[in-house]
């Protein structure tokens, strides 16, 4: 069984190619069969200058699963 892997993000609001690349990887990791996910702080952030369907979680939910 893999690990389930949980990738931090900063609540960035202007566009960061780290944010991008942080999303991305987790995009790899999950079609390498692994169950990762991108982590924010507050709840219901995302990013708005960049299309995606990265799996995301928050800070406070991640603690509970």
């Amino acid at each position: 069984m893999k690990p389930r892997i949980l990738v931090i993000c900063p609540d960035i609001v202007e566009p960061s190619g780290g944010v991008k690349q942080i999303y991305r990887q987790v995009d790899v990791l999950n079609s390498l069969g692994y169950k990762a996910l991108v982590i924010h702080q507050n709840y219901g952030f995302k990013p708005q200058w960049f299309e995606f369907e990265t799996p995301v979680e928050y800070h406070y939910d991640s603690c509970q699963s």
